[in-house]
């Protein structure tokens, strides 16, 4: 698996403002991803289950921290399911898969 795209998680974060009041704002960082091209049966359950489902990604899964919201290419994704990924060999990285819905 080749980690070629580069992706953006997104988190929401609690703030406080000047006047003290808690506002929700957004972290991004930069990740490595492989775009997988493959449909697994969670996609197909998600479907099923009236989620839209448009593309999945593969991230090692030290660098996901539970983010919700994904950016790839200027396009924003939510993130509807997450799941390990099995390596082909031992040298492979653990993965997680990230399955997106894009946001309209």
């Amino acid at each position: 698996m080749t980690y070629d795209c580069e992706v953006l998680l997104i988190k929401a974060v609690n703030a406080v403002d000047e006047g003290g009041d808690t506002i929700q704002t957004e972290t991004e960082r930069s990740v490595l991803a492989s775009k997988l091209d493959y449909r697994s049966k969670e996609f197909y359950q998600a479907f099923t289950n009236g989620l839209k489902p448009s593309i999945t990604f593969a991230v090692n899964k030290y660098e996901y921290d539970n983010e919700r919201v994904l950016k790839f290419e200027d396009d924003r994704y939510k993130i509807i399911d997450v799941y390990p990924v099995k390596a082909k060999d031992e040298s492979e990285f653990e993965s997680l898969a990230l399955l997106c819905e894009a946001v309209v």
